[in-house]
């Protein structure tokens, strides 16, 4: 998200000298910020993880599909 192109709904809290001290956001632009923190935590911690084909994954799919079907039956 681009915090820079909505300066208009960010509001600073400064010191009498005009320090900024704290910032103040938009609750849903602070729930994307929080969102995209995580969502790069899960993939640096899969940077190493090996990857699989797209066949490979499909099928993968298609077995868990067969397995959850014969369960309901």
């Amino acid at each position: 998200m681009n915090l820079e192109a909505k300066t208009n709904s960010i509001r600073y809290l400064v010191t009498s000298q005009g320090t900024r001290t704290h910032i103040v956001i938009p609750i849903k632009d602070y729930e994307r910020l929080i969102e995209d923190i995580y969502d790069n935590a899960v993939s640096d911690s899969r940077a190493n993880e090996g990857t699989i084909s797209l066949e490979e994954s499909k099928q993968s799919l298609r077995i868990k599909r067969v397995d959850t079907l014969i369960q309901k039956c």
